[in-house]
């Protein structure tokens, strides 16, 4: 689970960014945040991969927040997936421009790894079969009293 202070971290370089969905992350506590977000990947690939692929991709990890908790929240129709998955590849383009300047390579090479990731989860057996495992992750969750999702309050410090 990630700590207050990286969810915060996070969410800053979310604000400067100026990313999508930050409205919908205020909803959350920092539990419901760092219990939905997993780093940049599928919940099904092994933790160390997803790690690995997090820290190589880490300008994107912000855009992921939002991402993770729409695949927590799924609610297992395609127009949602979709909408998810667009505000994510959005979100990625504006970190590849936040992070580098307009002539720097690194932008065009960033905005090229925001379009694969955007393939990946909106791929029928990848992002798809992540959407539908989610839907019923978080049904489990809740019928199993996970006292994280009992509550739909604000985080503690408000989003700006």
């Amino acid at each position: 689970m990630k700590s207050e202070r990286e969810i915060d971290e996070l969410l800053k370089i979310a604000v400067a960014a100026d990313l999508e969905g930050l409205d919908f992350l205020s909803r959350f506590t920092y539990d419901q945040l760092a219990d939905g977000y997993n780093g940049i990947g599928p919940e099904f690939l092994k933790p160390n991969v997803r790690k690995k692929v997090s820290e190589f991709l880490h300008i994107f990890k912000p855009a992921a927040v939002a991402h993770d908790l729409r695949n927590e929240l799924s609610d297992g129709t395609r127009k949602s997936f979709r909408a998810a998955n667009d505000e994510f590849y959005r979100n990625c383009l504006r970190l590849a421009d936040y992070h580098y300047r307009d002539d720097d390579k690194r932008r065009r090479r960033a905005r090229a790894a925001a379009l694969a990731l955007y393939a990946f989860v909106s791929a029928e057996h990848f992002g798809w079969r992540a959407w539908q495992e989610a839907k019923e992750r978080h049904a489990a969750k809740m019928a199993s009293g996970n006292s994280v999702w009992k509550t739909t309050t604000t985080t503690t410090k408000e989003i700006q």
